[in-house]
């Protein structure tokens, strides 16, 4: 019968009774064959590790902590406390923090409006002092229409305290005149108007003359501002008038012109008498002309040759020109030919027959003349 069992760490035992007499015979049992198994991490100050319950250790190391925790801080009558934990093995190493001594852990100066300070490590102020100026500088200058400003430094710290200027008392000084197309004016630099009034002009003075053909323009000054009003002056209303005392005509007519063009006076031709500008010979033709008594138009006219032979000088009879450089033709634009140029008679009689025509047509005329007189 086993009396203690083996385990891997100890040896067991067994024994057996002899069935005579009382005799027990006892036997070691081996201890059993063993396999390591590690549990959780085990842990003292500085390192941690695993172990079998055999006593076996492995993963042996210091621990891995992270940072300090401030758990309580201290005071300048009271320690503080703090605590980092083991990454591995969660171990929480604590410490304790001695009771604070304050100290300047920064040079630089701290600020508000009224005092400036020098900090502990702790926050706790150091000394803490109302601000030192030096004079005030003028940033800004104060006008009428604007305030100003001005700053000073404190001369420990780098605190700036600024203050407004008041603006200026304001006193009205008014310029040259402003003006619009209705009144004018005259205004301070603060917007203050004085003196508004409408315009008073003087008389118009025209600066240009309206025509048939153009508008013209006028003005007027204000005898305050000299604000100067312009107006139009609109055309003229066109009246026919001759503008240029020539005489302008064709072959029939006469007539003067006005400025838009318009013909005026328009007339037939009033001539004078035929005036022989060139004799007539047995072999030439000749020519006669007579003006119109009213313009410079001249009607001419070709004098048949009075000789047998053939004319030498055919020239269609023609008008002159006058100083504007115009021409214009008479009516008649030849003369008869002399056919047989043997028979002198028959061309003299023509020739008388035609003057006594002519002479009695101008009696006849006269005498009509006189009897409507």
């Amino acid at each position: 019968r086993v009396t203690k069992p083996a385990t891997e760490t100890e040896e067991g035992s067994k024994a057996r009774d002899c069935t005579v007499c009382d005799h027990v015979q006892t036997e070691t049992i081996p201890m059993l064959e063993h396999e390591h198994s590690y549990g959780d991490w085990q842990k003292d100050k500085t390192q941690h590790w695993k172990e079998c319950r055999c006593g076996e250790k492995t993963e042996v190391g210091n621990h891995t902590f992270d940072d300090w925790t401030i758990t309580k801080e201290p005071t300048t009558t009271e320690t503080g406390s703090r605590e980092r934990t083991c990454s591995v093995c969660e171990y929480t190493q604590k410490e304790t923090i001695p009771v604070h001594e304050h100290s300047i852990h920064d040079e630089a100066w701290k600020y508000d409006d009224t005092e400036h300070w020098q900090e502990c490590s702790c926050g706790e102020r150091l000394n803490v002092a109302n601000h030192i100026y030096g004079d005030w500088r003028e940033t800004k200058p104060a006008t009428e229409t604007e305030a100003g400003s001005r700053e000073r430094d404190c001369t420990v710290c780098d605190y700036v305290q600024t203050e407004t200027i008041p603006m200026l008392e304001h006193e009205h000084s008014y310029g040259d005149w402003q003006k619009d197309e209705t009144q004018h004016w005259q205004e301070c630099s603060c917007g203050e108007k004085l003196n508004v009034a409408n315009h008073t002009y003087g008389d118009w003075k025209v600066t240009k003359e309206a025509t048939e053909t153009e508008a013209g323009s006028r003005e007027r000054g204000c005898t305050v501002c000299k604000y100067v009003q312009v107006e139009d002056i609109p055309m003229l209303e066109h009246k026919h008038g001759i503008h240029d005392e020539t005489w302008k005509y064709d072959k029939t007519q006469h007539w003067q012109e006005c400025s838009c063009g318009e013909k005026l006076n328009v007339a037939n031709h009033t001539y004078g008498d035929w005036k022989t500008t060139k004799e007539a010979t047995e072999t030439e033709a000749g020519s006669k002309e007579r003006g119109c008594t009213v313009c410079k138009y001249v009607q001419t006219e070709a004098i048949p040759a009075t000789g047998t032979g053939e004319p030498t000088d055919s020239t269609d009879p023609t008008d002159s020109s006058d100083s504007q450089g115009q021409q214009d033709p008479s009516g008649d634009t030849g003369s008869p030919q002399t056919g047989d140029s043997s028979d002198m008679a028959l061309w003299i009689g023509l020739m008388l027959a035609s003057c006594g025509g002519v002479l009695g047509m101008l009696f006849y005329r006269r005498k009509k003349a006189a009897a409507g007189k």
